[in-house]
């Protein structure tokens, strides 16, 4: 990222830890014994965003760690699930992965995918990276690399322990992210949210306007919210967007399309992967993700699903060139 997002990054964070200062031991024990400083715990969405969701819940699940001995010592993989009431039917999912060093009570500030997914009545998801302390030094997802990137081949990212990179194998986080998406399908999560919303609602239209049946009627009459299998949707930022590509092609038979920024490819595209939609938003002044090298991720995607005719349009203003957007 450039040093302009980064510092707007920075002055969010700081304002986060500033206006949700913790006080409960519950919280305190949660940083004490993990890698992170930001809330991870079962209830750090649902209390930190209950303004903006107007008390919508948004729980926390947890699957067990795919790496046993992880697992038994009580560090299983967690995400946190919204679904906004006016989700009905089948209903699109997007995953939003956090980057190294952050969580997903800072990137659903950052990103604002809470209020998309309200104004837009889809679900979304938010993966808990590794915040293991035993395992990484920060919360962080862990990718091969392997890629190709012209004459170099990219390296093992995005997890570190006492400055040496964390193989893969350690956090399985491809394993973790296709369990997680799972675990949301077959267990329902997305309805029995939706169902308890609607019991919510229910019982709160009944106080208010029990004189008017029409109304009170039509709100038991909603459809609940199910799983769209066929719309799943991939994004994140940095570490979460190295992430959501490499889920993405990887897992190509189940997602629908990725969109992510601050972030390139560095797993090599598998043979069975099957083309889907791709959308890279890169700063040209990024020193962490370099340019040159989401240009390259860009054009390993445009190859392997068959993209024909790009063009290319330069955005100015005073003079200098802000941003170029390429297009297959």
């Amino acid at each position: 990222m450039n040093g302009f997002t980064y510092f707007l990054f920075t002055i969010a964070t700081w304002n986060v830890v500033q206006t949700q200062q913790p006080t409960s031991t519950i919280f305190n024990d949660i940083v004490e014994n993990t890698n992170t400083f930001c809330d991870t715990g079962p209830t750090a969405m649902t209390n930190a965003l209950f303004n903006l969701t107007g008390g919508v819940e948004i729980p926390q699940y947890c699957i067990p760690n795919p790496v046993p001995s992880l697992d038994d010592s009580g560090f299983k993989r967690c995400y946190y699930l919204f679904v906004p009431p006016c989700a009905s039917g089948p209903t699109p999912l997007v995953m939003d992965m956090h980057g190294s060093q952050s969580c997903p009570l800072f990137n659903a500030y950052y990103n604002r995918w809470i209020e998309t997914a309200i104004n837009n009545c889809f679900a979304v998801f938010f993966p808990v990276g590794v915040i293991d302390p035993k395992v990484a030094d920060w919360p962080c997802f862990s990718f091969e690399g392997g890629s190709t990137v012209g004459i170099f081949q990219t390296k093992d990212c995005c997890c570190y322990k006492n400055g040496r990179s964390v193989n893969p194998s350690k956090t399985r986080d491809l394993v973790v992210i296709d369990r997680m998406i799972y675990d949301i399908y077959e267990n329902e999560r997305i309805a029995r949210l939706s169902e308890i919303q609607k019991e919510s609602h229910n019982a709160t239209t009944t106080a208010l306007i029990s004189s008017s049946t029409t109304l009170f009627n039509a709100s038991k009459t909603k459809e609940l919210a199910s799983l769209d299998a066929s719309r799943i949707y991939l994004a994140g930022h940095s570490n979460g967007c190295i992430g959501a590509l490499a889920v993405g092609s990887h897992l190509s038979s189940m997602v629908a399309a990725v969109c992510c920024h601050a972030g390139g490819n560095i797993m090599p595209i598998p043979r069975y992967y099957q083309p889907i939609p791709v959308m890279l938003v890169n700063g040209m002044k990024d020193d962490r993700i370099w340019y040159q090298h989401a240009q390259r991720t860009y054009n390993a995607f445009a190859r392997v699903n068959q993209c024909q005719n790009e063009t290319s349009r330069q955005i100015r203003s005073n003079g200098t060139i802000d941003a170029v957007k390429y297009t297959y």
